[in-house]
């Protein structure tokens, strides 16, 4: 994420903070009341962000940062919605004690599920990256329920009695904005991404089953804004096939059509993989991304696990500049494994030194040392958490900047 997006949401939370504190503190004195009801003006500010992710509008990706990286700080700025909305509730029982009506109720209905919700998911979506045959739909619908405490919470908002959110003050129009913003960002994100976000349905030209587990999809090109090196949310419908949004990586973008490579490593994607064909349609939401070598230096060091080579194919299969000097790596338990090792070798370039590295043949490649012999600027990595990350140490051990190291994630 660059600074530039860390700044327009830590600038909007500072801002709704201070505009809470001028605003409260015209009315109240009492320290605990101000604290709470700015920790909870805070919060609303922080759930706007929350649900802004959620939404996955365009605009998160050209001014903060590409969708894969935020989901970071999606779940950074969830628990601290809780934290603030904890702050809130304890800071008004001790300036009043417990409140028993209606209002103050809700409030408290609204924290308790959205702790339960926040942990549930937590809690699921680490048996998910663990245990791929857990349903990711499971998962993903229990974010579909954050809407009702948002709601519950914004009904306790706007009644409270302390101070009055719908104003034409700058703190009620400003407060107006990113509640009733997070409510529309909330329903979309919730409700409609669903409907709205995979309106046009494409036909599937081409299913190839490159081994046991992968197959390659070549459907109709749905927009031309695609660049190589992003990824869409993809609907399949089909028989057996559920209609799930799942990410993919493009691997191919040609005038007409556009490729993804499958792996079968969950529910979803077994049930893909067994039945797809050209009677299929498929949806796509997107694109997404920044994963661009073409902003980045001349001198490049690309290392691609397994699946995690569709990007890299995307680079190819679109030609290479010959200003460039790249070093590839493919790295694959064996050969059954090796789906794109020939096409690959026989797509690149002069410029591209290319290196297939079977880890049952050869063992794992040390990255260590060839980040050390090659001196790349700049190095892309795609696949597996664990290799990514020992590849990611490597390189800031031999004084890397994070700038330099750039890479996409494998789940959200």
């Amino acid at each position: 994420m660059n600074k530039k997006g860390y700044w327009i949401i830590i600038l909007s939370v500072i801002v709704t903070a201070i505009l809470a504190y001028i605003e409260v503190s015209s009315y109240y004195s009492d320290g605990y009341l101000r604290i709470s009801l700015i920790s909870g003006s805070v919060a609303f500010s922080l759930f706007f962000w929350v649900f802004s992710i959620s939404s996955r509008m365009n605009y998160l990706e050209k001014y903060i940062a590409p969708i894969d990286k935020l989901y970071f700080v999606h779940k950074l700025l969830s628990g601290l919605c809780i934290f603030s909305l904890i702050i809130h509730g304890n800071m008004m029982e001790r300036y009043k004690g417990e409140g028993t009506s209606l209002v103050a109720q809700g409030g408290r209905v609204s924290l308790i599920m959205f702790v339960i919700f926040t942990l549930f998911s937590l809690i699921g979506l680490y048996i998910v990256r663990k245990n791929n045959n857990l349903a990711y739909e499971l998962w993903k619908n229990i974010h579909r329920f954050m809407l009702l405490p948002f709601l519950i919470g914004t009904y306790h908002t706007l009644n409270n009695g302390y101070i009055k959110i719908l104003s034409l003050s700058l703190y009620g129009i400003w407060m107006s904005i990113l509640i009733f913003g997070g409510i529309i960002l909330a329903v979309y994100s919730s409700i409609l991404y669903d409907i709205i976000g995979f309106r046009k349905k494409v036909k599937i030209l081409n299913v190839i089953r490159l081994n046991r587990d992968i197959v390659e999809i070549t459907m109709e090109k749905p927009f031309d804004k695609i660049k190589e090196g992003q990824f869409a949310f993809f609907k399949f419908y089909g028989e057996k096939i559920k209609s799930e949004a799942h990410p993919f990586t493009i691997s191919e973008i040609g005038l007409s059509h556009i490729k993804i490579a499958v792996k079968a490593s969950g529910d979803f994607t077994k049930i893909l993989y067994d039945n797809i064909s050209t009677d299929y349609l498929a949806s796509i939401n997107g694109p997404y991304g920044a994963f661009d070598y073409t902003k980045k230096s001349r001198k490049q060091l690309w290392i691609a696990g397994g699946i995690g080579v569709t990007p890299f194919m995307s680079f190819i299969s679109s030609s290479v500049a010959e200003n460039y000097n790249i070093k590839l790596y493919y790295v694959y338990k064996n050969n059954d494994d090796s789906v794109y090792k020939n096409d690959i070798m026989e797509k690149v370039g002069s410029n591209i030194d290319y290196h297939p590295v079977s880890t049952k043949d050869s063992g794992r490649p040390d990255f260590s040392r060839i980040i050390s012999e090659y001196e790349p600027e700049d190095i892309f990595i795609c696949g597996p958490v664990k290799m990514r990350e020992s590849i990611i140490n490597s390189a800031r051990e031999k004084g890397f900047s994070k700038k330099s190291v750039h890479y996409e994630k494998f789940y959200f």
